[in-house]
């Protein structure tokens, strides 16, 4: 999704690695540059021994244990501002190294090195040290950015554990877009089959700092038109979504078993082909564990190939199954014979904990709005909507959809829903989607 990509562009990082190449190209520079004296070799060596010491002090940090979160473990995001009460130090180090960062450029002038090498070094340089003094800024300064950490895997250096990186994110990029992107064009076409809600475009013009025709309360160069047209497919003859309402709540115990036991079932109902997509990678992992003990088909899950491969031998294996988190809700594309099943966990809100999804909470809740109806709702409708779409690609697939979770039919919002998924038909029961399947596949054949 656009706003998602816009947020990943504008995202400001800090982590171990940029250090490691910052001072990686700068060797390599003054390993080949002639007339370096010894001092000036030995000088060398003092600011790379006092950088890579600070880096190492600042991302080497343990966020895990009694000081932050013990419950969880640091596995996801963490505000900046918790990181810093829990370890101030952590802001020395910020700030010495922006000081040695400084002496380096100044120092770095005076090499014998090309001019091009010594600015661009430079610059290098210079946007580390703005970035040290972004994550030393208060959070309630109005700038508009969300500060975290988030867990990282290893570190480039070959000697170093990267346990984490720092993060500052845009809390909207719809005003940024409005004013960086959009006027850039004379005209912007965009298109999705997923992204209306309650029949209008609103939610997502407004993520995208777009106008919806007809609003007088924002000024805007240009106009917005809008065009919703059905969709080709026969949904009716080509699908059918099952939702079953004995499930147990995602967070009983009881839901992890059952999922995998209904999940086994549905994959061997179509034969294999399917795409089971997962909402947290421990459930991904828990599934894939599951299924590949039990099925007689190939069994693949993300990372452990490469994305694009991933896909080429689930399209090629027609039999194979496919079990994956957040990347393949989007931008999977196999039409045909190799996908006849996706099978969703759960409803795919967003975790109200982390960091981003805090702030924006906040931001709708000072406004006066329902944040849940407002943002979370329309955000997991919206990507619910592109899992399923991974199904039917074209008017001559067929397959089976299945959302195991039952919230849909006991929370007052899963009317809303129920509603946003038509005219995808849906059954309650084990017995229907069954005899929906062998009957089309009898057709068909």
């Amino acid at each position: 999704m656009l706003e998602e990509t816009a947020v990943s562009a504008l995202t400001l990082t800090l982590s171990w690695t940029d250090f490691y190449w910052l001072l990686r190209e700068l060797e390599t520079s003054i390993q080949v540059a002639e007339r370096m004296s010894d001092d000036t070799l030995k000088q060398w060596q003092t600011y790379q021994k006092r950088i890579y010491a600070e880096a190492r002090a600042l991302f080497e940090q343990d966020l895990t244990g009694p000081n932050l979160r013990p419950s969880a473990g640091f596995t996801e995001r963490v505000p900046w501002s918790e990181v810093r009460r829990r370890h101030p130090q952590l802001s020395q180090c910020l700030t010495r190294l922006k000081a040695i960062l400084q002496a380096l450029m100044a120092w770095v002038q005076g090499l014998p090195l090309p001019a091009e090498e010594r600015d661009q070094f430079s610059l290098w340089a210079s946007e580390l040290a703005t970035l040290c003094d972004v994550f030393q800024v208060e959070e309630d300064t109005g700038d508009d950015l969300i500060r975290y950490a988030e867990p990282s895997g290893p570190g480039t250096h070959p000697t170093h554990e990267s346990r984490w990186s720092l993060c500052a994110t845009p809390l909207q990029v719809g005003p940024l877009l409005a004013e960086w992107l959009w006027p850039r064009f004379r005209s912007v076409v965009l298109t999705s089959a997923t992204l209306t809600y309650r029949g209008r475009l609103d939610f997502v013009a407004d993520r995208l700092g777009l106008v919806p025709s007809g609003a007088e309360d924002r000024e805007t160069e240009g106009t917005l038109m809008t065009l919703s047209i059905p969709s080709p497919f026969r949904w009716d003859r080509q699908t059918r979504l099952w939702i079953p309402p004995d499930m147990p709540d995602p967070q009983d115990p009881a839901f992890m078993p059952e999922l995998q036991r209904r999940t086994e079932a549905l994959i061997r109902l179509v034969g294999g082909g399917t795409l089971v997509l997962c909402t947290s990678l421990q459930t991904m992992q828990a599934v894939a564990a599951y299924l590949e003990e039990r099925l007689p088909w190939k069994v693949y899950r993300q990372g452990h190939l490469p994305r694009r491969l991933l896909m080429e031998r689930f399209q090629t294996d027609v039999s194979s199954v496919l079990v994956a988190t957040a990347s393949f809700w989007q931008g999977f594309d196999v039409p045909g014979e190799a996908l006849r099943c996706v099978i969703i966990d759960k409803l795919p809100f967003e975790v109200p904990s982390d960091p981003v999804v805090q702030a924006r909470i906040e931001s709708i809740r000072r406004t006066g709005r329902d944040p849940f109806y407002v943002y979370q709702l329309p955000k997991a409708i919206t990507l619910l909507r592109q899992g399923l779409g991974r199904l039917i690609r074209t008017q001559t697939d067929m397959g089976l959809m299945a959302l195991m979770d039952s919230r849909v039919w006991r929370r007052p919002y899963g009317r809303v829903i129920l509603r946003e998924l038509r005219p995808i038909p849906i059954v309650r029961t084990w017995e229907a989607l069954e005899q929906w399947w062998r009957e089309s596949s009898a057709g068909a054949g």
